[in-house]
């Protein structure tokens, strides 16, 4: 196996893992619980809170999980890289480091939320 399915693969798999962790509470799917879901102060401050703040996070982690997917499967079938090339490096960073950016948009959306 070489170093480019092994890192699609290994992308893929994150891919897969957060869109099925994250579809059903895209879908609204979850209620509030102890164990699962978007887990900051403000969804626990009501049931409407929880289901936007959960609802909007699962969308931003679909969207993520579609792009690291995406990613992967462009390494699999892409030139193949050496460890330490360019490609290797964007890859790697994409599907690493991406997920900063629907976590700040979850954590911004939910300042937006009501205390009450």
């Amino acid at each position: 196996m070489t170093n480019s399915v092994a890192l699609g693969l290994v992308n893929i798999g994150i891919a897969l893992l957060t869109f099925g962790i994250s579809l059903p509470l895209a879908l609204g799917k979850v209620g509030p619980n102890p164990w699962y879901g978007v887990r900051l102060p403000k969804a626990a401050v009501s049931r409407e809170n929880w289901d936007k703040l959960n609802r909007y996070g699962g969308r931003w982690l679909v969207v993520y999980s579609a792009l690291v997917g995406i990613i992967g499967i462009t390494s699999c079938v892409g030139p193949e890289m050496k460890v330490g090339g360019l490609w290797f490096w964007f890859v790697l960073f994409t599907a690493l480091h991406q997920l900063p950016i629907p976590l700040i948009a979850i954590f911004r959306f939910a300042g937006t939320l009501p205390d009450k």
